[in-house]
């Protein structure tokens, strides 16, 4: 879709994708001179958002029977390159995965089973996103032996970013989630979510407990949620509250 087009006039098309699939059809096409033969994506909603239950894999290049059944098994806890015990800051080699991340026995097998079957190397890239929303992109090199150089990397990382947030842009367009808090109901749950009691959050905003505990009833209906807690994590996870 996109071969041998600059960093900039990638960014700027990459704008003008409207399909999940489409994104990472349009990252494998930029990064295939690259040297790159295979990817795969996953995305970890933020907890508390509207989808938190959801999970999102992708994956091109890769066999599809394999990618299928990966897809299948695939589960938001046992992500192996998103979880919050593994942060990652840049990108890393394959072969530098069992170094620089602390993974589960069942992390191990989840690469072992999908990607280690391939012969080639390849690079882990992080991408981070609005509210939280961040994922990692996957990338297999075509040749294990391949030296791929430092501008390759960022050329990857930068585009790989771009596609995580054009996503995200996809799903927020997509999006069946029509709740706006007025500005009184946003301060009373901002409070809530930055621990304070009903009693207390009454008292900082000079209004009645009574009050407080009205405002309250309005979110849960708004966001459909029956407890504070919920409430607030749904809030911060959705970006509804400047938390």
């Amino acid at each position: 879709m996109y071969p041998r087009v600059s960093l900039e006039e990638f960014a700027e098309k990459i704008g003008d994708v409207t399909a999940y699939k489409a994104v990472w059809l349009a990252l494998m096409d930029f990064v295939k001179p690259l040297g790159i033969d295979a990817l795969s994506y996953y995305h970890k909603p933020p907890a508390g958002a509207a989808d938190f239950s959801d999970k999102y894999f992708e994956a091109t290049g890769f066999d599809e029977t394999l990618a299928k059944e990966h897809r299948r098994q695939h589960t938001l806890f046992s992500t192996p390159f998103t979880s919050n015990f593994n942060p990652l800051l840049e990108p890393i080699f394959w072969s530098d995965v069992a170094e620089k991340l602390l993974w589960t026995p069942e992390q191990i097998e989840h690469l072992e089973a999908f990607y280690r079957p391939c012969p080639a190397n390849g690079i882990v890239v992080p991408v981070y996103g609005p509210n939280s929303r961040n994922g990692c992109v996957v990338m297999r090199f075509k040749d294990c032996e391949a030296q791929f150089s430092r501008e390759n990397i960022f050329k990857a990382h930068f585009a790989s970013n771009q596609c995580h947030l054009q996503f995200c842009k996809i799903m927020a367009s997509n999006a069946d989630n029509n709740v706006v808090l007025t500005e009184r109901e946003r301060e009373v749950l901002t409070w809530v979510a930055r621990g304070k009691s009903n009693a207390v959050i009454a008292e900082i905003v000079g209004i009645s407990h009574h009050t407080v505990n009205g405002y309250l009833r309005r979110v849960y209906l708004k966001t459909q949620t029956s407890d504070r807690t919920t409430a607030a994590l749904r809030a911060v996870g959705d970006g509804l509250i400047d938390f």
